[in-house]
């Protein structure tokens, strides 16, 4: 990696003790050391060094200082949870380490770089709390029997434990991939330009989930939310509309269960993320601030069997809800149609942001020119402008219509917010004249905090003599000759801008 402080790419913790006694724990630490490392190596295209809680050495709990440089040394930390991780001392001196190592870096997103797994179902109270908000890869299937975790690994992949194995290895390898890359320079993270958030699910909708977000990633998404979510409506709703002010899409799947619901409440996460996300949709097309291209799609699979009777209501009455339903295009399709639609919509949505981040730049880089002129004076300030803005210059103007104070007001922005200042002057009206020269000065005092670029006069050569005398050094004077086709080659050139 181009860091040369970070010699390991992954670290894997589990409790060793509580590994080494069960074959079952130990085959799967030894499985996801050896997949990792060649999934890894194989998709960065280079050597990848992982290593274990089994390369560590202690005393007395505490860890060798050539052990801890192992920890410090590491990219990312896979923490491998099982019942009695946080009671063994060891276990948590690496915990304490591995965060330790984390608060020292200057990188803001600290937590991707911590992944949580787990071999089996395990309750929250037995996880260490630093790590209870981390979205877990389970490597279980929920609810299997448990004849169906055979221990004999010879035939890896046969049964369906096994598949899940190695589709949850390849899921976990895609998103150390990105955040690898990310450390090492080859990509920037947290792109709103391929972010995508993905709603909870019922139970029966987590494997159609999964397979959405393995082709995500595999196509270089990243998915929301990164983090497991508050279990309170009023906070979770706050979390989700961060998560979609991220995002360019948000996915919504509609399963046969109405979905788990918060406590003391009928509400289910799959409602309150899609009704956060209808409500998100309609403010960004009322907030002329945010130019995002964000869109939604909510999918119901086809055949499906709603025994319920609440989610039957809740299913109808959804697809007649126009405010639940605002900004989504509603499929009821295969998945594989879904995939294809999800991927076509992230890529042109993709492709607009960049567009607008692109034309916000340049917008940014834009080098405004203020051309000033009397009211009486347009027809002369007219063919001016026009050339200006035939070659695609920026150009401000005085405002002449309206109340005193608001002509004033644009007057002074267009002062501040201006890196170049050309004022058209045609006729007797010096006074006029003294007093824009004036505004010049005094553009600082407005609010000015760059200095013009480049400041002219453009004037009728009959008076040129008489202008002469009012301005200072610093005002070019470019005088009103028609023949003159680069008169204006100068005045660019000192606001480095070219025709």
């Amino acid at each position: 990696m181009d860091n040369a402080n970070l010699k390991n790419d992954v670290f894997i913790s589990c409790r060793t003790d509580e590994v080494i006694a069960n074959p079952t724990l130990k085959k799967w630490i030894d499985n996801l050391k050896y997949f990792l490392n060649i999934i890894l190596s194989k998709k960065l295209h280079r050597e990848v060094a992982v290593c274990t809680s089994f390369d560590l050495e202690f005393s007395e709990e505490n860890l060798k200082p050539k052990s801890l440089r192992k920890i410090e040394e590491s990219a990312t930390y896979i923490f491998a949870l099982t019942e009695n991780y946080q009671d063994s001392g060891n276990s948590r001196a690496e915990l304490e380490a591995i965060f330790k190592s984390l608060e020292k870096t200057k990188r803001t997103n600290r937590f991707s770089r911590i992944f949580k797994i787990k071999h089996h179902p395990i309750d929250a109270a037995h996880e260490p709390e630093p790590l209870r908000k981390i979205i877990s890869t389970d490597f279980f299937i929920p609810n299997a029997p448990v004849d169906e975790e055979k221990e004999d690994s010879a035939e890896f992949y046969s049964t369906q434990t096994e598949q899940n194995f190695w589709f949850k290895i390849v899921d976990l390898a895609f998103d150390m991939k990105n955040v690898l890359n990310a450390l090492s320079g080859e990509i920037q993270q947290s792109k709103i330009a391929r972010t995508v958030f993905l709603a909870d699910v019922c139970t029966e909708q987590i494997r159609n989930r999964n397979i959405i977000r393995r082709e995500l990633i595999q196509h270089g998404y990243k998915i929301l939310p990164d983090r497991l979510l508050s279990t309170n409506p009023l906070m979770q709703k706050g979390e989700i509309v961060d998560y979609l002010s991220q995002s360019i899409l948000s996915i919504h799947i509609i399963g046969e269960e109405y979905g788990p619901t918060f406590k003391k409440s009928t509400l289910s996460y799959v409602d309150l993320q899609n009704k956060v996300a209808a409500e998100y949709y309609e403010r960004t097309l009322k907030d002329k601030e945010d130019t995002r291209n964000f869109s939604r799609i909510l999918w119901l699979p086809p055949n499906l069997e709603i025994k319920n009777e609440r989610q039957q209501e809740y299913v109808q009455q959804l697809k007649h809800d126009s405010e639940a339903l605002a900004g989504a295009d509603v499929l009821e399709t295969p998945i594989e149609v879904l995939k294809s639609t999800i991927q076509k919509q992230c890529e042109t949505n993709a492709q607009k942001n960049i567009k607008q981040n692109q034309k916000k730049k340049r917008k940014k880089e834009e080098k405004d020119i203020y051309i000033v002129y009397e009211k009486n004076d347009e027809n002369n300030a007219f063919p001016i402008i026009q050339w200006f803005k035939n070659k695609n210059f920026p150009v401000a103007l005085p405002l002449f219509k309206g109340e005193k104070m608001k002509i004033i007001d644009t007057h002074r922005k267009n002062l501040i917010k201006a890196q170049g200042i050309l004022i058209v002057f045609n006729s007797n009206n010096y006074n006029w004249l003294k007093s824009k020269l004036l505004d010049i000065l005094k553009a600082p005092g407005y609010g000015k905090t760059n200095q013009f670029l480049a400041r002219a006069i453009f004037v009728d050569s009959k008076i040129v003599d008489n202008v002469r005398k009012i301005i200072n050094k610093n005002m070019e004077i470019i005088e009103n000759i028609c023949e003159n086709e680069d008169k204006f080659a100068h005045f660019l050139k000192k606001m480095n801008i070219h025709d």
